[in-house]
């Protein structure tokens, strides 16, 4: 079995029942990582002695560690990760999410070739929905605005790419002070510090679509002001241009929308469409929908 420098980082938080699961499809990739770094980001219970024996113990001399710290956030445990990695490439894992076999092979095959100004590359993922997520075959500093854009961009999350450890370090890894949308940070800071990316071939992972988790919080009201703090972070340092970030702002809101309307709470629903398409005007027949709605709605009230 061949071994390649590259660290793949576990992060995990009141979820250890995934955790087997997530490490079992790392051992059983066709290219073997050097090392595996598992972190704890203080959740209620600790990960027992016997599962952590299981894995540091291993027959495939692959280095296994495990860490707790002081919760802080996705992005403090995986920048505690990051520092602890010792090899030239790092590959992230959510806990609740699988490798395929051939994940770590593809992309290690693409990225030995590249030069260091290539940040990483990345392929696709296969849904628990059943749906696969397929993006375009990018060379190069590729347009912000193309995040996480099916099909005609390029992906938004971190376990999608396998990355050069040593870019993530230069625009110092991930921001502890945003609680979503971490991943566009970072890869938008990474393009502004020239840096590029390249498409690999092939879903790499298993992605667990869940309600609940750390990426789909239960409070919508929560997951909006979070994301309301990234795009006031994007306005503030320029990343995107005012109309496509007007456009997002309204995206925002009308996802809000939707959340708090199958709750029932219709004037709360009505409010933020409103306000809404103060930044920017319906594009597709949906928000057109709501757009007419909302506007009746007070009429009606009136």
């Amino acid at each position: 079995m061949k071994k390649v420098p590259v660290s793949v980082i576990i992060t995990t938080y009141n979820d250890h029942s995934y955790l087997e699961q997530a490490v079992d499809s790392v051992f059983a990739q066709n290219f073997m990582p050097s090392e595996i770094i598992i972190v704890d980001d203080g959740s209620n219970e600790h990960i027992s002695d016997f599962f952590i024996q299981k894995y540091v113990a291993n027959s495939l001399d692959i280095d296994v560690c495990f860490f707790r710290k002081e919760n802080g956030g996705a992005s403090s445990a995986r920048n505690f990760g990051l520092n602890k990695a010792k090899y030239t490439y790092v590959a992230f894992l959510d806990v609740d999410d699988k490798m395929l076999p051939d994940n770590l092979k593809e992309k290690y095959e693409l990225i030995q070739c590249l030069s260091d100004d290539y940040f990483g590359v990345y392929g696709g993922s296969i849904r628990s929905t059943g749906k696969e997520d397929l993006y375009s075959d990018f060379d190069g500093c590729v347009n912000v605005e193309l995040i996480d854009e099916p099909k005609i961009g390029i992906p938004g999350g971190s376990p999608f790419y396998l990355f050069n450890k040593k870019s993530l370090l230069e625009v110092n890894g991930f921001d502890e002070e945003l609680k979503c949308n971490e991943d566009y940070d970072i890869l938008i800071r990474l393009f502004k510090n020239d840096k590029k990316c390249k498409g690999s071939t092939g879903a790499g992972f298993y992605r667990n679509i869940r309600p609940n988790s750390l990426s789909r919080p239960s409070d919508p009201v929560k997951q909006f002001k979070q994301t309301m703090s990234f795009l006031d972070k994007t306005e503030k340092l320029r990343f995107y241009n005012e109309e496509f970030l007007n456009y997002r702002r309204m995206v925002v809101h009308l996802s809000l929308v939707k959340s708090v309307f199958f709750k029932r709470k219709y004037f709360m629903a009505f409010k933020f469409s409103r306000k809404a398409f103060e930044y920017s005007k319906p594009i597709t027949l949906k928000q057109k929908i709501i757009y007419i709605f909302s506007f009746s709605y007070i009429k009606f009230k009136r």
